[in-house]
């Protein structure tokens, strides 16, 4: 939410997250022309424990654009620290965080004047209680196998 004017002549964006972690990267859908997007996307990350943690969680915020190259808006970043602490949570753990977007360090601003920010959810599941979707683009989601 709060992202800044980027396209001179449509006005409002077309944002997109890029989501890479422990060298897995993941690709969000386009929301065309707003500046406060509502992904609702899911995507899965397999870590057993005793998988090493190369690097934490980034996200980088993006502006498709049909006729040139995309635009970098800014970025979000987890460190390996807080992603260690998040993935040693029970299951069923669930947390909700928002970030900052930040570009050159500093925080990017919206049209509105206020901080870029994006909110995720974090969810620990146990792998044998998820079923992965591949929708063929290299988006993977997930959904729960077991009754609650």
């Amino acid at each position: 939410r709060h992202l800044p004017r980027r396209d001179v002549f449509f006005m409002k964006i077309d944002p997109y997250v890029k989501i890479s972690f422990n060298g897995i990267e993941y690709t969000s859908v386009v929301r065309r022309r707003t500046y406060s997007p509502d992904w609702n996307q899911a995507f899965a990350f397999n870590f057993n424990g005793t998988t090493e943690l190369v690097n934490g969680l980034t996200l980088a915020l993006m502006d498709w654009d049909r006729f040139s190259q995309d635009d970098l808006i800014g970025f979000a970043y987890i460190s390996k620290d807080s992603m260690r602490d998040i993935l040693s949570q029970d299951t069923d753990w669930t947390e909700t965080q928002t970030l900052t977007i930040k570009k050159d360090k500093q925080p990017v601003f919206g049209k509105d004047g206020l901080p870029s920010e994006i909110t995720l959810q974090f969810r620990v599941k146990n792998p044998s209680e998820v079923k992965i979707i591949s929708d063929g683009s290299g988006n993977v989601s997930w959904s729960d196998m077991l009754p609650k």
